[in-house]
């Protein structure tokens, strides 16, 4: 698999996490405006699915500020008066509660490889920003491409696939829907690229 390869892969999870690592500040908006005003202008064509991603982006940054953003953020993760509030752990998808049966066999992944969390980080190892900063470490370091598989078909897949569902489900989403739809085209883009690359020899090329 090719460094560009890996690059865009990596730049689309650190986008991923972005999203999701705290709550957005205005300089970030900014910076996402910016992201997205890039891929238009650099046309990083996948297909005509990914031109009417970036148009439903164009769309939301011309009708929204940074304050209907930050508003948008907690009410969706953080208001703690709320029903309807987007969880960002996996477990709570494929267990149907926090702390399951998939957060102990993440552990059990990340520790046959070395992979220890920073103590400064809080969230717990199943947390969409974790498991994406986790498949940026197993792209940068060239990890096995049978590791990123299996990372990416037991963990990252059925997860996002869950949590996409939940923002674009969300009645007060608006910018998070369209992050929901982005994952959606991600996820299926990362199935691509891992497919090639497993046709391709199975280990990343130097």
């Amino acid at each position: 698999m090719s460094a560009e390869i890996d690059n865009t892969r990596m730049f689309f999870y650190d986008l991923i996490k972005s999203f999701f690592y705290a709550e957005p500040t205005e300089e970030l908006y900014e910076k996402w405006i910016e992201i997205f005003k890039s891929m238009k202008s650099e046309e990083l064509l996948f297909d005509d699915r990914f031109q009417q991603i970036l148009s439903f982006f164009d769309e939301v940054f011309k009708n929204y500020d940074y304050e209907k953003l930050k508003n948008e953020y907690y009410e969706l993760f953080v208001n703690p008066f709320s029903d309807n509030l987007i969880n960002l752990n996996a477990s709570f998808y494929l267990d149907g509660k926090n702390f399951g049966e998939t957060l102990v066999k993440l552990r059990d992944f990340l520790w046959e490889r070395g992979i220890v969390k920073d103590v400064e980080f809080k969230d717990s190892e199943d947390s969409i920003v974790f498991l994406s900063d986790t498949m940026i470490y197993l792209i940068k370091n060239k990890s096995e491409l049978s590791d990123q598989i299996e990372f990416f078909e037991k963990f990252i897949e059925p997860f996002f696939i869950e949590f996409a569902k939940a923002l674009k489900n969300h009645p007060q989403a608006y910018f998070y829907a369209s992050c929901g739809v982005l994952i959606d085209f991600i996820l299926d883009v990362e199935k691509s690229f891992l497919s090639e690359g497993n046709l391709n020899g199975g280990v990343y090329e130097a």
